[in-house]
């Protein structure tokens, strides 16, 4: 069953973000998704979209419309190819 792409991009925002805010010398130096895929916002985004608030999903609003496409690029060079069972 596959995702929605939303689902993805949610992950990528919560991974993008952890790794903005970690402080651990271990995963400073780990890339996240530029800010092609993802804007993370300072201010308030959205309609009453809170962590505590009723709308729950507040990085919805920090995706345009090709913010799956350009993370697709950004990961397609750490992806392993699929496996083939035809001999070589």
């Amino acid at each position: 069953m596959l995702r929605k792409p939303q689902v993805y991009c949610r992950t990528a925002v919560r991974f993008y973000t952890q790794i903005i805010q970690s402080t651990s010398p271990g995963l400073s130096n780990v890339k996240g998704l530029s800010n092609n895929c993802v804007k993370p916002a300072s201010s308030p985004v959205g309609p009453g979209a809170a962590h505590n608030a009723e709308y729950k999903v507040p990085e919805y609003f920090c995706f345009n419309r090709y913010s799956y496409a350009e993370a697709e690029v950004e990961m397609a060079k750490y992806r392993c190819p699929q496996p083939s069972a035809l001999k070589k």
